[in-house]
C-alpha cells in the first residue's frame, strides 16, 4: 500500500518548520523529508535517540507487572543519560518506547516532562489514569500516537481505560476521527526515519526492530515495500553551514 504524500500532510500536518530564511532548523529539515525529528541520529546530537528509546523500552519490559508507574529519574537510570540529555525531546522518546504520561489531562500543554510515566505492562493499567475519560485528552492522544506510527488501537485501548481496540474504533467513528489516515502517515514517517538511520550506518535493522518493538519482517516491509520504498535518504546535514543555529543549540539537540 502506498501513501499519498500530499493527502497525508493534509490529514496530519507536522509542526511548522522554524528558523530564519538563511538557515534550516532541525525540525524544518525533518518536516521537509517527512521523518520524525526526535529520532533522527544527527551527528551533532549529544546522544543517540534510537538507543535511548531501545534502553527505555528494555527498562520498561524489565519492570514488574505490579509496578504502575515510573519516574523521569528512573528513565535516566535506564539510559545512563545525563540530566539535561534529550531535553524537550524526552516526552516524545519515552512515548516511542511504549509508555505515556500519567497526569490530569493537561500535560499536552505543559513544556516539561511529567513526574510519572505509565508502565504499559501494569496489570491494572486500564483503571490507572483519571484523565482518560476526557474527550479532548483522547483526541490528542490519538493524534500523537498516530504520528509515530507504532501504536495500534489495541495499544491505545489502555489509555482510554478500555480492554480492547474496538472501543478506540468506536470512539473514532462517533467523533469522525480519521484514525486510519493518521496512522498511515505516522507509519510513513517512522519507516522513512528507520531507513535513514539504517542507511546512515547509525543502526542495524535488528537494533531498529528492538528499539521500536517491531518484528523484523514488519520493519522490512514498511521500509522496502509499503511506506519508504521510494524515499531517497538525504545526507546528514550536521556539518552544513545552512543547518542553522536554532538547530544546533538548546533542548532540540
Amino acid at each position: 500500500m502506498s501513501v499519498q504524500m500530499r493527502d497525508s500532510w493534509e490529514v496530519l500536518p507536522p509542526r511548522e518548520p522554524h528558523g530564519t530564511t538563511n538557515e534550516v532548523s532541525l525540525s524544518g529539515w525533518a518536516f521537509e523529508y517527512g521523518v520524525i525529528p526526535e529520532l533522527v541520529p544527527f551527528e551533532l546530537r549529544n546522544y543517540d535517540p534510537i538507543s535511548f528509546v531501545q534502553d527505555v523500552r528494555q527498562g520498561v519490559a524489565d519492570a514488574p507487572v505490579t509496578k504502575a508507574t515510573f519516574s523521569t529519574a528512573e528513565v535516566r537510570e535506564y539510559t545512563g543519560l545525563k540530566k539535561n540529555g534529550a531535553g524537550s525531546n524526552l516526552r516524545s522518546l519515552i512515548r516511542l518506547a511504549g509508555s505515556w504520561e500519567l497526569s490530569d489531562g493537561s500535560h499536552f500543554d505543559e513544556p516539561n516532562p511529567p513526574a510519572r510515566w505509565v508502565n504499559p505492562n501494569y496489570i491494572h493499567v486500564t483503571a490507572l489514569d483519571p484523565s482518560i475519560k476526557d474527550r479532548r485528552y483522547r483526541v490528542e492522544e490519538l493524534r500523537r500516537s498516530a504520528s509515530i506510527g507504532l501504536l495500534s488501537s489495541a495499544d491505545i485501548a489502555p489509555r482510554f481505560g478500555v480492554e480492547h481496540g474496538d472501543g478506540v474504533h468506536e470512539f473514532c467513528r462517533r467523533w469522525q476521527i480519521p484514525w486510519g489516515d493518521w496512522r498511515q502517515w505516522g507509519k510513513c514517517r517512522l519507516a522513512r526515519t528507520a531507513k535513514l538511520a539504517w542507511e546512515w550506518g547509525a543502526h542495524s535493522k535488528g537494533t531498529l526492530c528492538d528499539a521500536f518493538g517491531l518484528p523484523r519482517t514488519t520493519l522490512h516491509d514498511w521500509i522496502h515495500e509499503h511506506y519508504a520504498a521510494d524515499f531517497e535518504v538525504p545526507a546528514d546535514p550536521s556539518g552544513e553551514p545552512w543547518f542553522g543555529i536554532s538547530a544546533r543549540g538548546g533542548d532540540d539537540t
